[in-house]
């Protein structure tokens, strides 16, 4: 049974070995395209979620859309 548990042990830290770089540095996985797809998600519902809780309706309406008043003398 010793026998069995070594050998697992010793492909337990082969495995290890491949996923560590030369230095010690742990190798990181590969972004997948999910990956992505998920933080602009997360993303796009924190702006919307901020959005709603600040509401800048008023000031974007003043800023951006209404044209300013010129003083005429």
């Amino acid at each position: 049974i010793s026998v069995g548990i070594s050998r697992f042990d010793s492909e337990l830290e082969s495995e290890r070995s491949k996923q560590v770089m030369p230095g010690g540095v742990p190798k990181l996985p590969k972004i997948q395209p999910a990956d992505i797809q998920a933080a602009i998600g997360w993303g796009v519902a924190a702006a919307a979620g901020a959005i709603w809780v600040v509401q800048p309706f008023d000031w974007i309406k003043k800023t951006f859309i209404d044209k300013p008043a010129t003083e005429e003398n």
